[in-house]
């Protein structure tokens, strides 16, 4: 009798370990055609900048267009130095008081090389644009999107412009991009 019960409890046992060991369940997919790839999906980071835009806890920030402007061009007519503009939609996602400068100074960091130095943090100009220029401090309420610009004093036209992102302005890098001048300034990765 109890040999019976052993050897029932023991393959009660067995098919109850062989049903939970893997969590795999063996399906049986379709065959492939020539015109179906396999795709693999990686997960991307919660806060990220990439393509031009940012998402944070508390601001949603797109880079709409970037521009290198030379002194005397629009957007940079009483300036001394060439500028390197962008214009940029921001969305306040909390209850927080945000304007857009205050928005794209906590992301936003501007850095240039200057000669063999290191980025060399880069100073803000004017506003680039006029229309805008008056609204930079007006309050995003939450959910609200508006169009803004900022620009940055150059040291040289020569040297590409890094962007660099943070999740606050003491905070954690969460990304970069590369703005070559001498090529429309489409970033790079």
């Amino acid at each position: 009798m109890k040999r019976v019960l052993i050897m029932l409890l023991t393959g009660t046992l067995g098919l109850t370990l062989s049903a939970c060991t893997s969590g795999h369940i063996n399906t049986v997919s379709p065959p492939q055609t020539s015109k179906q790839k396999l795709v693999q999906l990686t997960p991307r980071p919660k806060y990220q900048f990439a393509d031009g835009r940012v998402t944070t806890r508390q601001l949603k920030i797109v880079i709409t267009k970037s521009k290198l402007l030379r002194v005397g061009q629009p957007g940079n007519e009483h300036g001394t130095r060439p500028v390197i503009a962008f214009w940029f939609r921001v969305t306040n996602r909390t209850k927080r008081v945000v304007n857009a400068d205050s928005a794209w100074n906590d992301v936003f960091k501007a850095t240039q090389r200057q000669g063999q130095a290191a980025g060399i943090s880069l100073k803000m100009a004017a506003v680039p644009d006029d229309q805008l220029a008056s609204k930079q401090t007006d309050t995003i309420r939450q959910n609200q999107t508006v169009t803004s610009a900022v620009a940055y004093e150059l040291n040289n036209v020569h040297q590409s412009v890094v962007l660099n992102a943070f999740l606050s302005p003491a905070g954690a890098s969460i990304g970069r991009q590369v703005y070559h001048l001498n090529s429309n300034l489409h970033p790079s990765k």
